[in-house]
């Protein structure tokens, strides 16, 4: 080991330790007095539900007083109760509802001195129903305030609930009234939205956090003994790493009351938020320290190993785009003794670099000028084509001659027109053609058509075009130059007896995208198997004229235009080529013709 590396970890677990332990008595402080606070937290909102539920029952009370005073000056309701009056029980049936729209209470149910439900108003036919217990449950309960467990048209519902008696007509009544108490309700009361508050029964629970309630809900079954479903609750709520709070409150359900649990919780989330804030800075300041503690240390080793470290910047910045870096020092030492020796070896690799140079210069020019010619001679060919045609007709049927040339005259426009652009494209020294939407069947077309000769009959270059194809992005040049390429390859395959070229255009996929394929399919000898993995090697060919340069070119071609290249092959049966090109997406008719088409020769 270094002495540089012995400065640098003596400094680091000097400051470090020291400071790892510090970090990590705070944090355990901090999370004891966080998790007391929080605590705290729920216990304080605990008390306060529970005054601010006090406080309702006493104004349900109220409420339920003043109805009192109301019914006892309706002399409509004396009549009614007094009995033999049958038009009037409609009226008495319906009283309970009015009046609890008027007081604003959500339950509310009057029974005579037999415990006989005379009115109902949030169950019209609770009436003539016993319910011998539920007013002196309600009356007994802690401050009077209890939820009961009430029946509507549609479902059952808790209303926090409070009751009172009263005498008329010489009989006694009482009256149970109450506020529905729901998941509304508790988050009425949740001031600290942090906090969540539910309540937890035999048959169901509610909370004012609706994920809450969902993770509740399995501990408040029917078949839980009443009283239990909420310490399993409150249980479960700890083991998920809530911070909890209960109360008993008392529930009222089929003439029994039993004890429901109040549970405010504290979800552990926020705590671990801020602990891990918390762990942030701490992190922040141990790597701050160890920062501080490493530029010390590589301050002092600094001034042992300054000029070795000057020597690696240079030679850091050393490469061969720049080699006029210098090295000399004025030591006479072994590090003086280096800067001379990379001195010297900068002067080798200029010396070298410019040989290297020259060398890929040439072989450059001279790469290209191979492809400009292999590209003229796919060029030249339907041109060579037509004026061989033309020379036959001249010397066996003059007379068609004018007729033949207008038939194949677009041959030659297109023809010269793609040796235009050839000559555009190479002017750029290789510069990338412009995309554009362009029509693959089209250009296959145009292709086939200056290839086809009419006194070759024992070759034959046969075309598929599928209908309705939507366009590829590339440039046009260099898809006719994949086409011309492909082209040429499949025909010097075949054998001096002949054959068939065929290409062909359609729907495809590659990869499960959808693609359009260009498939050119010969008759011709096939490609052997060892081969298969060199075809599209510059300058490797199997024949002894070729220039190796055809393949290569449509591999390039194809890269440039996002297209992929596939080979089948059987030797003896001939090849299939197909290029993938990613479909444009427009309508075919939305398309340009292809630029020779349109040039002018």
């Amino acid at each position: 080991m270094s002495l540089r590396t012995r400065i640098l970890l003596g400094s680091v677990l000097l400051i470090l330790v020291p400071l790892a332990l510090f970090a990590w008595g705070v944090r355990g402080q901090m999370q004891r007095r966080l998790s007391a606070q929080f605590t705290e937290r729920a216990a304080t909102l605990m008390t306060i539900i529970q005054e601010d539920l006090a406080a309702e029952a006493a104004d349900i009370q109220r409420r339920l007083d003043a109805l009192t005073g109301e019914i006892d000056r309706d002399n409509t309701w004396r009549l009614a109760i007094g009995g033999g009056r049958d038009d009037l029980l409609p009226y008495l049936r319906d009283y309970a509802g009015r009046a609890m729209r008027l007081t604003g209470l959500d339950m509310l149910q009057i029974q005579d001195d037999r415990d006989r439900i005379v009115s109902s108003g949030h169950y019209r036919n609770e009436y003539d129903r016993r319910d011998p217990y539920l007013a002196e449950l309600v009356s007994s309960a802690p401050n009077r305030m209890a939820l009961v467990a009430a029946r509507s048209p549609t479902a059952e519902f808790l209303a926090l609930s409070g009751a009172t008696g009263f005498s008329c007509g010489g009989r006694a009544f009482t009256i149970v009234g109450g506020l529905r108490f729901d998941e509304a309700s508790l988050q009425r009361l949740t001031r600290d939205r942090e906090l969540a508050v539910s309540v937890v029964f035999a048959g169901g629970a509610f909370s004012s956090d609706p994920e809450l309630a969902a993770f509740l809900q399995p501990t408040a079954t029917e078949d839980s003994p009443e009283g239990v479903a909420g310490t399993a609750a409150a249980a479960a709520l700890r083991r998920a790493g809530h911070l909890v709070q209960a109360a008993p409150i008392p529930l009222i359900r089929a003439g029994h009351r039993y004890e429901a649990a109040l549970i405010v919780s504290h979800p552990s989330a926020p705590l671990a938020a801020l602990l891990h804030r918390v762990n942030l800075w701490l992190a922040a300041a141990l790597i701050l320290t160890a920062i501080g503690s490493v530029a010390l240390a590589v301050w002092v080793s600094d001034r042992i190993s300054r000029p070795l470290r000057r020597l690696a910047q240079q030679t850091a910045r050393l490469d061969l785009g720049r080699l006029d870096v210098d090295f000399n020092t004025d030591g006479h030492d072994e590090v003086g003794r280096l800067g001379r020796l990379l001195q010297e070896l900068t002067g080798r690799l200029r010396a070298s670099l410019a040989r290297v140079t020259e060398a890929e210069r040439r072989a450059t020019l001279g790469e290209v000028a191979r492809q400009v010619n292999h590209d003229i001679r796919n060029g030249l060919t339907p041109l060579r084509n037509v004026v061989r045609h033309l020379a036959q007709l001249a010397e066996q049927a003059p007379d068609d001659l004018p007729a033949v040339f207008r038939e194949r005259r677009e041959t030659l426009e297109q023809g010269l027109a793609y040796l235009d652009d050839l000559a555009t494209h190479y002017r750029r020294l290789g510069a990338a053609g412009q995309p554009q939407p362009c029509d693959l069947a089209a250009i296959v077309r145009a292709a086939a058509a200056g290839l086809s000769v009419p006194d070759t009959g024992h070759i034959g270059i046969a075309t598929e075009l599928q209908d309705g194809l939507p366009p590829v992005m590339a440039d046009p040049i260099a898809l006719r130059r994949i086409v011309d390429n492909l082209t040429r390859n499949a025909l010097e395959s075949l054998p001096d007896s002949g054959g068939t070229v065929t290409l062909s255009v359609r729907r495809g996929q590659n990869s499960g995208e959808p693609t359009v394929v260009l498939s050119v399919a010969d008759t011709g000898a096939g490609i052997a198997p060892e081969d298969r993995q060199r075809i599209f090697d510059d300058f490797f060919t199997t024949r002894p004229d070729g220039s190796g340069l055809g393949l290569s070119n449509v591999r390039r071609l194809a890269a440039d235009c996002g297209a992929t290249v596939e080979v089948a092959s059987e030797p003896g049966r001939g090849s299939i080529f197909s290029v993938h090109f990613v479909e444009q997406g427009a309508a075919p008719d939305d398309v340009p013709p292809p630029p020779d088409t349109e040039r002018e020769p």
